[in-house]
């Protein structure tokens, strides 16, 4: 089930382990679903953290990674700023027109940081001229 993608991924990543959880990923990409459950939870190992985020990006503007626009636009309404800042990062990857609306929302953000993400989160999505 997902929770068990999302800990195997979790321990390759633990062990330095990328290329095999990239390999695990690419073989079905409905594998990044999953892994959100990491990038929402900001006392999971930063290792983790770091080669979650890394995975996701390698899926940028990419169906993939633009299938799970529902779920990074509920976490960056998430109560912590890490979470909000990492969602609003990947929401700009997506190249999404439908990620614009989210990230605005991230650019009045009360952290600093979220907001500077959600910047260049906006930047992305109008540099990429997004389709919907």
């Amino acid at each position: 089930g997902e929770e068990g993608t999302a800990h195997y991924v979790a321990h390759l990543l633990s062990e330095g382990g990328y290329v095999q959880a990239s390999a695990f990923i690419h073989a079905d990409t409905r594998r990044l679903k999953p892994l959100l459950s990491i990038v929402s939870d900001p006392t999971a190992n930063l290792e983790v953290r770091l080669g979650v985020s890394a995975l996701l990006e390698s899926y940028a503007y990419s169906p993939a990674l633009q299938a799970l626009l529902p779920e990074l636009s509920e976490l960056s309404r998430h109560a912590d700023h890490r979470v909000r800042a990492d969602a609003c990062h990947l929401l700009g990857l997506t190249g999404s027109a439908a990620a614009k609306a989210p990230v605005e929302v991230c650019l009045h953000d009360a952290h600093e940081e979220v907001r500077e993400i959600a910047f260049e989160a906006m930047h992305n999505l109008k540099r990429r001229r997004a389709k919907a």
